[in-house]
């Protein structure tokens, strides 16, 4: 739940902001896409992941936080003015 509610909090809203800041509509058409496939993906796969191994599971739910973090601070540029 503490994922979830990280989430809700920051980089979930943010991601729909920044997208269409920055992508055209064919490119935000597609990373739209590719955002609702893998929420999908995570929401079919954790029930099947949690009677395996609930450690694992969240192992790798926070590799994906960290590596997500540094995936932001380090390939996510600020925005503020590139719109017209």
């Amino acid at each position: 739940m503490l994922f979830t509610a990280f989430f809700e909090f920051s980089i979930g809203p943010i991601l729909w902001l920044y997208l269409a800041e920055i992508l055209p509509p064919a490119g935000l058409g597609i990373a739209v896409f590719l955002n609702w496939a893998v929420v999908i993906l995570i929401s079919i796969l954790t029930p099947l992941m949690i009677p395996w191994s609930k450690v694992i599971t969240f192992i790798l739910y926070g590799g994906f936080c960290i590596g997500g973090g540094f995936f932001i601070s380090v390939f996510v540029k600020e925005t503020k003015g590139k719109t017209k």
